[in-house]
């Protein structure tokens, strides 16, 4: 098992983040440079859209981890193969491409349309939408209804508006467990990550501790599309405390339990802006049921709130899937290797044993596939993750800023 070195000054020192959507990197037509997304309607039910097979109608179905949910963006090309400059083809993980056939978005494995991503200025900061070159916009039918059919329709319209998004937080199963630290948008300026505080006890915010196997979550699925448990690494799965008044959702905590009723979540993508999450308790009977933090609380606790930017914006930080997390996870203090340099969008490995590198947004989409090279050119201002792995094996995370 390879040993995993993690700079975690990416908490520590915070996370760089915007609610406004920028252009999604443009990925190549192989495999050798991609990019996946999810594409995630911000109004609506906040569907993601999901390849439903081959020439059949596009829906926004809920979040689910599964790769029918992943896109990629590719340059339009013309007859002749030169690029057809701000047209794009989406292209989903099973290789088929988007297409309109006249009535609906369909994924077909023998055509495709021609997209413009238009932008403008909006609530959310810069808004997004999937339009057809000369044509209209992408658009949720019945948008308050499940997993609304994608028609084309007007242009910034209510349900039109999306942006490309992190992929679903990977889905631990009995062979395989990924494990993040969970951190509000609230909590992202001290480092605070969500911590379990033992069997029964309201969970809270906390400052990031080293090698802290109560600040370790991992996501399981229930066998239901959409459908979520998030459970500690100490094995006690996320329930909720109701106060039983009926009236004040935010009276209710969450709280994690090893021996009691685990709350069903569904994962979200409205109201929240690029790259966060909002996770809601499926079950509960009133629509303020999100997860959410009473920040007007040290340590603030977890409660159910209303969905909105800042209390209900969750974002999930890999760590790592390897098994044991006390001894694969070393914090980064003085490592020598890490020895990068930045000039410009152009990043330098200096390090002598140096074997390869991947490259992240701070999301955890991956921008760069594993490459021998020592120097990447990253595409735009922001923050990155470079994943660099050694000659004996060891890998170290370092987070470059490119302003």
């Amino acid at each position: 098992m390879r040993k995993i070195i993690l700079s975690l000054f990416i908490l520590l020192g915070g996370i760089c983040s915007t609610y406004g959507q920028s252009m999604p990197t443009i990925s190549s037509e192989d495999s050798s440079n991609e990019t996946w997304y999810t594409i995630r309607f911000l109004n609506g039910l906040g569907g993601i859209v999901q390849d439903m097979g081959d020439e059949a109608t596009l829906k926004a179905t809920l979040p689910s981890g599964n790769e029918d949910q992943l896109w990629k963006v590719v340059q339009a090309k013309d007859g002749e193969n030169n690029p057809i400059a701000n047209q794009y083809v989406i292209v989903a993980k099973s290789g088929r491409k988007m297409h309109h056939n006249g009535d609906r978005f369909v994924a077909s494995s023998t055509n495709s349309v021609n997209i413009i991503l238009d932008t403008q200025s909006g609530y959310y900061g810069t808004e997004m939408i999937i339009r057809i070159a000369g044509g209209d916009g992408m658009h949720q039918l019945n948008a308050l209804d499940p997993d609304p059919e994608l028609a084309a329709w007007g242009n910034f319209e209510w349900a039109s508006v999306l942006v490309f998004g992190p992929p679903v937080p990977k889905i631990s199963t009995d062979s395989y467990k990924a494990w993040y630290y969970m951190q509000f948008q609230d909590g992202v300026s001290s480092g605070n990550v969500l911590t379990y505080k033992g069997e029964d006890a309201n969970l809270t915010q906390e400052a990031y501790v080293d090698k802290n196997d109560n600040q370790l979550w991992k996501v399981i699925g229930t066998g239901t599309q959409g459908d979520f448990i998030i459970e500690n690494k100490s094995g006690a799965k996320i329930t909720v405390l109701n106060d039983g008044d009926g009236f004040e959702p935010a009276n209710n905590r969450y709280q994690a339990s090893k021996t009691g009723t685990a709350v069903t979540f569904n994962f979200n993508a409205n109201n929240v802006g690029v790259d966060w999450w909002a996770v809601k308790n499926k079950t509960a009977a009133t629509w303020k049921a999100w997860l959410s933090t009473t920040s007007a609380i040290d340590p603030a606790e977890v409660c159910e709130g209303e969905q909105h930017l800042g209390t209900s914006a969750l974002k999930f930080v890999f760590v790592t899937d390897a098994d044991d997390i006390s001894t694969n996870i070393e914090k980064n203090t003085i490592n020598n290797k890490a020895n990068v340099s930045v000039e410009g969008n152009v990043v330098k490995i200096l390090s002598d044993d140096f074997q390869s590198v991947s490259v992240y947004a701070i999301t955890g989409q991956q921008i760069y596939a594993k490459s021998n090279k020592n120097e990447v050119t990253l595409p735009n201002a922001g923050c990155y993750i470079l994943s660099i792995e050694y000659s004996d094996g060891s890998i170290n995370a370092v987070k470059v800023l490119i302003k």
